[in-house]
């Protein structure tokens, strides 16, 4: 019994350290950072100066879709967190494009698995749009968090959960001044 009980406690205290996002879509986290990003990775290497759970990549910026304009055509070190706990591994292939969202603590840039991260071959025209103006431009629209209570009466910035037909990648934009799911989402209340 006491090595079940120690078993359970051990479980418990592990699900407490994991990794949790509150961003259920790709438009949360594009709207949430401070800078998106298209880069191609150069380098990746452990640094000592961040301690052993972080790793650090090299990123040739080709273009900035929101943020600050000056780090295009620059390169830029991106930390990222090895730990499951710290929302980690990130896996970046060297000399591969991505779309990123990226944040900035204490002057050094951050990415971890709650950002948006896509590798550029896999982005649709459709996607592209929303990543560069379709998503930035509807951020006043309201989507539920995974963490947060439901909405049930959406209002006109909300637009509710997401009905069947949606995606991570939907687009949450206002139409007529009332916000709701667009594109490939069928629904007509939410």
């Amino acid at each position: 019994k006491m090595f079940l009980l120690v078993c359970v406690i051990l479980a418990v205290v592990n699900s407490i350290q994991g990794c949790s996002c509150p961003a259920s879509y790709a438009q949360q986290q594009i709207c949430d950072a401070e800078l998106v990003i298209q880069g191609r990775i150069v380098q990746s290497r452990g640094v000592p100066k961040y301690g052993p759970q972080d790793k650090i990549y090299k990123i040739f910026v080709e273009k900035v879709f929101h943020g600050d304009k000056a780090q295009e055509n620059k390169m830029i070190e991106v930390k990222t967190p090895l730990s499951s706990a710290a929302c980690g591994p990130v896996s970046l292939t060297k000399n591969d494009k991505y779309i990123l969202t990226v944040n900035q603590y204490d002057n050094a840039f951050s990415h971890n698995l709650c950002g948006y991260q896509k590798n550029l071959k896999d982005v649709t025209p459709e996607l592209l749009q929303k990543i560069s103006t379709g998503y930035r431009k509807n951020c006043q629209c309201e989507i539920p968090y995974a963490f947060g209570p439901p909405v049930m009466n959406p209002t006109g910035t909300q637009c509710g959960r997401a009905p069947s037909g949606c995606d991570y990648e939907s687009l949450c934009a206002k139409v007529y001044g009332k916000c709701k799911w667009v594109g490939s989402c069928t629904a007509s209340t939410t």
